[in-house]
C-alpha cells in the first residue's frame, strides 16, 4: 500500500493513485502488516491451546482474581474506575460480546470481594453494552452501562433495558466515523442478532447520523429528565460528543442537566464502510481540551 501511494506522488502517475484509492475503499480488503497478521496468528493458536474456563474457580477466574488481588491500594483505586469501550452486539459476534462482559462482571465481583461489598455494590470496573441492546437472558454478561443512540436498538423490551442499567449512556456522536452513522450489513444481521435489536434477520441495520430524539440543546436536557423518569436509581447518566471545534457550550449544557460528559474520537468499530475508519475519524484530544476549559470557565 505505501508502495503504491509513493510511487503515485514521486513519479505523479495518477493511475496508481487511483489503483491506491480502489485498494483502501474496498470493505472486502482487510489492511495489516506481516508482522500484525503473525500476531494474529500467534494468539489465535494460543487460544486454541489453552481455552480458559470462566467458571468460578476456573482457570480464567483465577487469573483475574490474582490481577485483581496484587494491585495496590492506590492501583485499585485506579482500576475501580474504569470501564470499557462501548461495542455493540451485533458489531462483535455473541460469543466476543459475552466474554468480554463476562470479564468485567468477575473482575467487579473480585474487588467487592476484596472491600468487603457485594458485586452489585463495587464501584466497578463497568462494562458498557454499545447501542445493539443487550442479551437479556444471559445475567452473566450483562453490561452495566448501557446505550442509547440514535438507532434505537433495545429489543422488545427497552424500559426493561433502561430501567436495569446501572449508568446510561447517550450516543449522540458516532466517535469513529462522525457524520457517516452506523451501518450493519445485513450479513452480519443473524437471527438471533437481530432478535436482540428488535430487527429482522438479514436485512441491513443503520444507525442514522442526526439523533432523531435530539435537535436542540432543550431535547438533549429533556431527553437526560425522561431517562431519570425510567431509571430514577441510575448512578450517571453520560452524554457521548464528538472531538470537534464546537463542542464546549454542548457539554455546559450536558453538565447542567446533570449529565458526564463523554468526548470520542480515535477508537475501533464493527459497523462502519472502510473509508469511514480511515478517513473520518478525529483526535480525541481538540475536542477534551475545549470541553475542559468550557466547564472551567463557568465554574463546573
Amino acid at each position: 500500500m505505501l508502495t503504491i501511494i509513493s510511487s503515485s506522488v514521486k513519479k505523479n502517475v495518477f493511475k496508481q493513485h487511483v489503483h491506491f484509492k480502489k485498494i483502501n475503499n474496498n470493505k472486502n480488503v482487510i489492511i495489516t502488516t506481516r508482522r500484525t497478521m503473525a500476531t494474529m496468528k500467534k494468539w489465535r493458536d494460543y487460544i486454541k491451546e489453552n481455552p480458559y474456563s470462566y467458571e468460578r474457580g476456573g482457570e480464567g477466574y483465577k487469573k483475574i482474581e490474582e490481577i485483581i488481588n496484587n494491585l495496590s491500594h492506590s492501583e485499585l483505586q485506579i482500576f475501580v474506575n474504569l470501564s470499557g469501550a462501548a461495542k455493540s452486539f451485533g458489531s462483535l459476534s455473541k460469543e466476543a460480546w459475552s466474554v468480554e462482559h463476562l470479564g468485567f462482571n468477575i473482575a467487579r465481583e473480585v474487588v467487592g470481594r476484596r472491600l468487603g461489598v457485594s458485586m452489585e455494590e463495587a464501584p466497578g470496573p463497568r462494562s458498557n453494552s454499545g447501542e445493539g441492546g443487550q442479551l437479556m437472558d444471559d445475567p452473566n454478561s450483562k453490561a452495566s452501562i448501557v446505550q442509547v443512540a440514535s438507532g434505537r436498538w433495545m429489543g422488545d423490551s427497552p424500559l426493561k433495558y433502561l430501567a436495569d442499567a446501572e449508568e446510561i449512556d447517550i450516543k449522540i456522536a458516532q466517535g469513529v466515523k462522525p457524520g457517516d452513522g452506523g451501518h450493519l450489513p445485513g450479513t452480519k444481521a443473524t437471527p438471533l442478532i437481530a432478535r436482540v435489536r428488535g430487527a429482522r434477520p438479514g436485512r441491513d441495520l443503520y444507525s442514522p447520523p442526526p439523533h432523531h430524539d435530539i435537535y436542540s440543546v432543550e431535547d438533549l436536557a429533556q431527553l437526560i429528565h425522561d431517562l431519570r423518569q425510567v431509571n430514577p436509581q441510575v448512578r450517571k447518566i453520560w452524554v457521548k460528543l464528538a472531538s470537534r471545534s464546537g463542542v464546549g457550550p454542548i457539554s455546559l449544557v450536558v453538565a447542567k442537566a446533570g449529565a458526564g460528559v463523554e468526548v470520542t474520537g480515535f477508537g475501533g468499530t464493527g459497523a462502519a464502510k472502510a473509508e469511514s475508519k480511515h478517513f473520518y475519524v478525529r483526535d480525541n484530544t481538540p475536542g477534551i481540551l475545549e470541553v475542559r476549559n468550557s466547564l472551567i470557565s463557568e465554574g463546573l
